[in-house]
C-alpha cells in the first residue's frame, strides 16, 4: 500500500484498492462524485461491516482498513495466521464488509482546502481546511443519521452553529447527505451482525446509544478493549446523537462501535500508524468472530 509520509488521499485510496487485486464496487457517490468504494473479505455467513472517514481530518482510518485487507489477503493466499488467528477458518465464518472512505469529498478539503464558492463557513477568515470534518457540503456526516436528530440540532444550537462549517452541523434533516445515504443504503441491503466506525482520536471504544446496550453489546466491548488495550467509553453532549454507531443500534438492536484512534489532535500524524495498526489488528479480526 501507499507509503504514509503524508496525508492518505481518495487518489491513493484507488491505486491501493487496484493493487489489492480483489473486487471491489462503490456503494454510491459523494456531493462531488467521488466513489464510496466497498470490498468484501471472505464468504462466511456472518456478515460484518466496518467503515472509516466520516470525518475530514480522520485520514489515518482509511490506510488501516487497507493494510488490514492487505494482511488478510496475503495471509489467506499464503495460509499462514495472521497475528494468532487462523484467517482460512476467519474466510470460511465470516464476509467482511469494508467501507475506508464515507467522506472523500472531507478528506480532500482537509487535506488541500477547496475552492468551492458555496461552501458556507462559520471560520471565515481561518485556514479552515485545518479544521475540517464536514462533507463538501459543511455537513458532518457523524450527525447527519437519524437517531436523536432532534435533540442533535438542539445541542448544536446550543453552541452557535447555525448552519454548514467545517463540524458539528447536522444538515437540515436526516440522511440529506448523498453519503450517508449510501452508507444507510449498504446496511438495509445486508444482513450485518455487527458494525465499526473507525475515528480519531482518544485509544477509546463507545459502545451504547443513549443508555441502551444490544445483546452481548458489552461482552464484545470488553474483549475488544483487551486485545486492544483501548478503554471503554460513552459519549457526552452532542457526540450522543446523530451518528452512525447510533442509528445502527437503535435501528437493528445490535452491537456496533465507534473506535477512536491514536493520542493527539486531529489530522493524527503518520508516525503513530505502526502504533495504530498493531493495538488494532486483533480486533479487526476477533470482531467477526464474536459477532
Amino acid at each position: 500500500m501507499n507509503d504514509l509520509k503524508q496525508r492518505y488521499t481518495y487518489k491513493e485510496l484507488e491505486e491501493d484498492l487496484e493493487n489489492l487485486n480483489i473486487d471491489f464496487y462503490s456503494i454510491g457517490k459523494s456531493l462531488k462524485g467521488r466513489n464510496l468504494y466497498a470490498f468484501e473479505l471472505g464468504k462466511g455467513k456472518n456478515h460484518v461491516f466496518y467503515n472509516g472517514a466520516h470525518h475530514g481530518l480522520e485520514w489515518l482510518t482509511p490506510p488501516l482498513l487497507i493494510k488490514f485487507a492487505y494482511d488478510y489477503c496475503n495471509a489467506l493466499k499464503s495460509k499462514k495466521r495472521l497475528e494468532t488467528f487462523n484467517i482460512c477458518e476467519l474466510y470460511e465464518k465470516a464476509t467482511i464488509h469494508i467501507v475506508p472512505m464515507v467522506n472523500p469529498d472531507g478528506i480532500e478539503i482537509a487535506a488541500k482546502g477547496s475552492q468551492q464558492k458555496n461552501l458556507i463557513l462559520m471560520n471565515r477568515g481561518t485556514n479552515f481546511h485545518q479544521t475540517w470534518q464536514s462533507n463538501a457540503r459543511g455537513v458532518d456526516l457523524n450527525h447527519n443519521y437519524n437517531a436523536g436528530f432532534d435533540l442533535c440540532k438542539s445541542s448544536e444550537y446550543a453552541l452557535g452553529i447555525t448552519g454548514p462549517c467545517a463540524t458539528r452541523y447536522a444538515g437540515e434533516f436526516p440522511e440529506s447527505e448523498p453519503e450517508v445515504q449510501a452508507v444507510c443504503n449498504y446496511v438495509r441491503q445486508n444482513d450485518f451482525k455487527l458494525c465499526i466506525a473507525y475515528h480519531s482520536q482518544g485509544e477509546v471504544i463507545y459502545y451504547d446509544y443513549n443508555g441502551f446496550i444490544p445483546r452481548n453489546g458489552w461482552e464484545i466491548c470488553r474483549e475488544l478493549c483487551h486485545l486492544s488495550g483501548y478503554m471503554p467509553d460513552k459519549t457526552e453532549g452532542i457526540a450522543s446523537y446523530g451518528g452512525f454507531k447510533d442509528w445502527f443500534i437503535e435501528t437493528y438492536r445490535r452491537p456496533a462501535y465507534t473506535i477512536e484512534i491514536g493520542k493527539g489532535k486531529n489530522p493524527l500524524n503518520a508516525y503513530q500508524f505502526d502504533e495504530i495498526y498493531k493495538k488494532n489488528i486483533k480486533m479487526l479480526i476477533m470482531a467477526a468472530f464474536l459477532c
